[in-house]
């Protein structure tokens, strides 16, 4: 499920069951959290929601402001009420996209109202799946068994690359040396204790800025 939270409005999308299209589903008119988290519970009961995506307003210069402290407060309190995971998408650009949308459909400005909070919430999801989609890959355990992870980060240290990798449906990072030869890349388990808890405390700081 996808939502873009808004002061009034939130805009809900829901995707495919195979998480590969993202649809416009509702606009709740916002009362009080309590009552909007409520709502938001049907849904997530009815629809069987077991991820939810919720935009994060960034400023340009990719800092938080007010709006995304919102956001966080407001997942604050939904956390309490379930146990789904949440994550943030940032949601820069999606107005201006949702509205070019609405143009393109002849959607009468006083009417666009209704639909651009949901379509933002489509535009939210809908670039988390992308991401979601393309940035998988498959590894080989000890045991020559293969297991799925997202790539959540690449960064740099001493000349060399590195990867942090989320496996599939778990809720941890595992940091790889990326070897990169003329036409494909490889990931490096590091075997050296040391040397990786300094690569994680540097991965560390560098999400901490």
């Amino acid at each position: 499920m996808g939502l873009d939270l808004g002061d009034k409005t939130i805009g809900v999308a829901l995707s495919d069951p195979l998480f590969i299209t993202a649809q416009a589903y509702i606009t709740i008119k916002r009362q009080k959290a309590s009552l909007d988290i409520e709502k938001l519970l049907e849904i997530i009961e009815e629809k069987e929601v077991d991820l939810i995506v919720i935009g994060l307003p960034k400023n340009m210069n990719d800092t938080l402001g007010p709006q995304a402290m919102k956001v966080i407060s407001f997942v604050s309190l939904l956390k309490s009420t379930t146990d789904i995971e949440i994550k943030y998408q940032d949601e820069r650009m999606t107005s201006l996209q949702s509205n070019k949308v609405l143009m393109d459909m002849s959607v009468r400005r006083e009417n666009r109202k209704k639909y651009i909070d949901q379509i933002a919430a489509t535009f939210i999801l809908q670039t988390y799946l992308d991401r979601r989609s393309m940035d998988k890959i498959v590894l080989k355990d000890k045991d020559n068994k293969e297991v799925e992870f997202n790539i959540i980060d690449t960064f740099g240290v001493d000349e060399k690359t590195y990867a942090a990798l989320e496996p599939l449906d778990e809720d941890f990072i595992v940091i790889f040396e990326v070897i990169e030869e003329k036409d494909s890349v490889s990931f490096k388990f590091i075997e050296n204790d040391k040397e990786l808890d300094e690569i994680i405390n540097i991965y560390e700081d560098m999400k901490e800025d």
